[in-house]
């Protein structure tokens, strides 16, 4: 240790060799010399306490003493120094693999943010397009409504002119239930018209009857008063049949017409929930559209085949009930076939209306569904889309298969009235004739050989006589009356025909001839008086009121078949 201590003389020639340094810059530059080191024999003293002063400065115990340098302390500032320098290479080491480390993750961090900014440009562009997609539907929807609104102001429209037509239609049918009663009250004045104002008759070698009361004569009358109560109940049976079937017309008027709009209103606004509502289940596969376009052809099909039958039954049930009709007096059949020809092109067009309007809303819905295919929209969105249609596609076929029962069962109806009144029509046929018949026969009757027990009167015994001596008369035919001449009184009219060749009173012969009890060829009777020619008179005027009665019965069924 003693060695190292510097001697007084060299520690004082350091001091003033490094006095003459500036700083221990200035030592550092002078050491680094490439010839020489920090220390050599001339500065050690000075480098010994320049390292002092750094230790001490470093926080290590000083090199030099109060009684020198001390060597300890200088292998223990050494080792001291090498700690701290291998501790500060260690944490520079870590700090260096820290730095590396945080430089691999910003890497990894810009790279992910590139990314995601990509992920996001995409999806600027997706919302872009359905944005745009969205818009063109709105617009095309907003078309639809346009379109909406018209149908329904044309079907207003059509309403209106089924409603005015009904009003028409019940003006005519009132005028002519007005012309019916005017007729029915001529046709009723015209039979009391019938009632006979002749004189009365006396009558010789009467009868008496156990009742005590005279008998009566089968005069015109009484035969008028038969034929007018038949007449009169076959009038009310015909009023009131004929009320039952306006009645039951009307109502099928108003169901025909309730169910009209019920069709075009389901087909017209219907039509694009319907499809639309298909179009969704079928959207995931391209057979949905299909399915959707054979159903809808499927449904229009099957209502214009019904329409059709419907229409072509009626046809075929009207045409025998016409044709019985026009052959009997030529009046108007019960069912016309001009209305319901009407009535099926009124049909047909309303049907190629509404399928035309199917057609147009398939279109449209086909374009919404390709531009929605065409969106990549999710799977569970895209059939949300369509829940709130298929629901209201379910509702309405419901309420549609209830109308098409409705509708069989009325049309069923109408079927089994049409064929019913055919059936009562053709009863009264039947009826009719044979009523006409009979009358027919008791005329004929009439007219036949007389009981020989039967006493006569003085006039009509010989006028019996004179007939079974004059030969036997040539069978005559029924004379034919046309229909019209019935505004005047029968009886007048009747006489006035056949008295109009002379203007005097006929005597007998020539009534016997006109009624065709004498042939015309035959000898004329024997000239009677006054009396008798009056009782011919009668007696030709209660033959004449006989022959009225098929032209009273004709006019029956001529105002009949006209009124039905």
């Amino acid at each position: 240790m003693a060695k190292y201590i510097p001697e007084p003389g060299i520690s004082s020639l350091v001091g003033a060799s490094l006095a003459d340094l500036d700083g221990p810059q200035e030592l550092l530059e002078a050491s680094s010399e490439p010839s020489e080191g920090f220390c050599c024999s001339a500065n050690i003293d000075h480098c010994i306490s320049y390292l002092n002063e750094e230790v001490v400065g470093l926080g290590l115990a000083p090199l030099c003493a109060e009684g020198g340098f001390d060597l300890r302390a200088l292998v223990n500032g050494t080792w001291a120094l090498l700690r701290h320098y291998r501790e500060a290479l260690a944490k520079l080491g870590a700090m260096e693999a820290e730095e590396l480390r945080r430089a691999g993750e910003l890497g990894y961090l810009r790279g992910r943010q590139s990314k995601l900014k990509g992920q996001v440009e995409a999806c600027e562009r997706e919302i872009a397009a359905v944005q745009s997609k969205e818009q063109q539907l709105q617009t095309k929807n907003k078309e639809l409504l346009t379109l909406l609104k018209g149908e329904k102001d044309e079907v207003a429209k059509l309403l209106a002119t089924l409603a005015s037509r009904g009003a028409q239609h019940r003006h005519e049918v009132r005028r002519k239930e007005q012309e019916l009663s005017r007729l029915k009250e001529k046709m009723s004045q015209q039979l009391m018209d019938k009632r006979d104002r002749r004189a009365a008759m006396e009558i010789l070698n009467s009868l008496g009857r156990a009742d005590g009361r005279r008998a009566t004569w089968k005069t015109g009358k009484s035969l008028s008063k038969k034929e007018e109560e038949m007449f009169r109940s076959l009038l009310a049976a015909q009023e009131k049949q004929l009320q039952e079937l306006m009645l039951e017309n009307a109502e099928l008027k108003r169901l025909l017409a309730q169910r009209r709009q019920d069709v075009g209103g389901l087909l017209g606004e219907d039509g694009v929930a319907v499809s639309t509502a298909q179009g969704g289940e079928g959207e995931p596969a391209p057979e949905g559209t299909c399915s959707s376009d054979a159903t809808q052809e499927q449904l229009t099909r099957s209502i214009q085949d019904q329409w059709c039958s419907h229409v072509e039954s009626l046809g075929c049930q009207a045409m025998p009930s016409g044709s019985q009709g026009y052959e009997a007096e030529g009046g108007d059949h019960v069912i016309s076939v001009t209305d319901h020809d009407k009535e099926i092109m009124k049909l047909k067009a309303e049907i190629e209306d509404s399928q035309q309007l199917i057609a147009l809303q398939q279109q449209c819905f086909q374009e919404q569904l390709i531009a929605a295919a065409n969106s990549e929209l999710p799977a569970n969105l895209r059939d949300s889309y369509f829940l709130e249609e298929q629901q209201r596609l379910q509702e309405e076929q419901e309420a549609f298969q209830q109308q098409k029962r409705a509708f069989q069962e009325e049309r069923q109806n109408f079927t089994e009235a049409a064929i019913r009144l055919g059936r009562e029509r053709k009863q009264f046929e039947e009826e009719r004739a044979l009523l006409l018949k009979q009358h027919f026969l008791s005329t004929m009757a009439g007219l036949g050989p007389r009981d020989p027990g039967r006493r006569q009167s003085a006039p009509l015994a010989a006028q019996a006589a004179e007939q079974e001596i004059l030969p036997q008369p040539k069978k005559w035919n029924k004379p034919t009356y046309t229909p019209y001449p019935k505004a005047n009184t029968p009886a007048v009219l009747v006489r006035g025909r056949h008295l109009a060749a002379s203007p005097t009173t006929p005597s007998t012969a020539e009534l016997l001839r006109v009624l065709k009890l004498i042939p015309d060829n035959g000898p004329p009777p024997p000239v009677q008086s006054n009396d008798q020619r009056e009782s011919h008179k009668d007696t030709a005027c209660q033959t004449e009121s006989e022959d009225i009665w098929p032209v009273s019965g004709d006019l029956l069924d001529h105002f009949l078949d006209s009124s039905f």
